[in-house]
């Protein structure tokens, strides 16, 4: 379980959660990532980049997480187009609205139907057996490298 410490209590939809970065969470996320994946092909091609973005100065969970996608992104030879929804996630007094409130919001305000149909988890081989899904893309990334982890995501579009 990969786990960045917030600040408490995190009311805040993510465009308002701040990392906690004095306490030892960077250590131990890195820590999780090289037992978990420290003897695959790819861990050393990609550790030092990772590290930097876990040691970095980042405050923000939303900039860390766009930071990493852009980063991973760029990996995998895509250049996505990323829509900023901190207006849809706010409702009256800040509070989040609901998962399928927010769905609605982000479609109606792009002229978008919502997309319902459900992801099938493409199967690709892992550290270890059974088959676990719903990963980070990191296990993708550092157990089969961005070409293979390429051609999942294809899969799927």
């Amino acid at each position: 379980m990969l786990r960045i410490t917030v600040r408490h209590p995190c009311v805040s939809p993510i465009c308002g959660t701040i990392i906690t970065n004095y306490e030892p969470w960077k250590n131990i996320f890195l820590k999780v990532i090289e037992r978990s994946y420290g003897e695959t092909e790819y861990y050393p091609i990609y550790i030092d980049q990772l590290r930097e973005f876990v040691n970095g100065s980042t405050v923000m969970l939303e900039t860390f997480n766009v930071q990493t996608i852009m980063w991973i992104a760029g990996l995998l030879g895509i250049d996505p187009i990323l829509y900023h929804t901190r207006y849809a996630y706010l409702g009256r007094g800040g509070r989040a609205y609901p998962k399928h409130k927010v769905v609605k919001a982000v479609c109606e305000k792009f002229s978008a139907e919502e997309f319902n149909e459900p992801f099938v988890h493409p199967h690709y081989p892992q550290v270890s057996e059974p088959f676990e899904k719903d990963l980070s893309i990191l296990d993708a990334l550092l157990t089969i490298g961005p070409e293979d982890t390429h051609k999942l995501l294809k899969i799927n579009l």
